[in-house]
């Protein structure tokens, strides 16, 4: 016999709104060539990109819309500016 903990009722989001507010980011074309799409929860999401001697390559929004493909091949790190600020290694290739 199963026993119900809790009010016994039971809802089918249950759990859903801990992953929606979860702070999940992630970079898509990692490696990447010249754009870049990064997949966070956050609407109207600052960016700030920086290379491996700290030296900043982009800030602000719309990362989507920036060419890089002008960069050298090498590793670049993304901070999500107040999500948590959250840093994304990515690899330029």
């Amino acid at each position: 016999m199963t026993t119900l903990v809790g009010n016994n009722r039971f809802s089918p989001t249950s759990g859903i709104s801990n992953l929606i507010n979860r702070s999940i980011s992630y970079a898509f074309h990692n490696p990447f060539a010249d754009y870049l799409i990064i997949i966070s929860n956050r609407m109207n999401q600052e960016y700030k990109m920086v290379n491996c001697y700290r030296q900043v390559i982009f800030k602000g929004y719309n990362i989507e819309n920036q060419d890089f493909s002008y960069l050298t091949k090498g590793i670049y790190f993304m901070k999500l500016v107040g999500n948590n600020n959250t840093f994304l290694k990515l690899l330029k290739e």
